[in-house]
């Protein structure tokens, strides 16, 4: 599942169903990865490292 959000900007139904924000480069012509949406937190609140990988 592709969203276009605006002329540079889309998101993308990633891994296990992650949403992933992309960002596009008219200038150079490339489509650079920008954050994930979901994040998931351990039992403590804290995000897990593991995950960032």
């Amino acid at each position: 599942c592709i969203i276009f959000m605006n002329e540079s900007t889309i998101i993308v139904g990633g891994h296990e169903f992650s949403p992933l924000i992309y960002n596009y480069d008219q200038r150079n012509g490339t489509i650079d990865f920008l954050e994930k949406l979901d994040r998931q937190e351990t039992s403590t609140g804290r995000q897990s490292i593991g995950l960032e990988f």
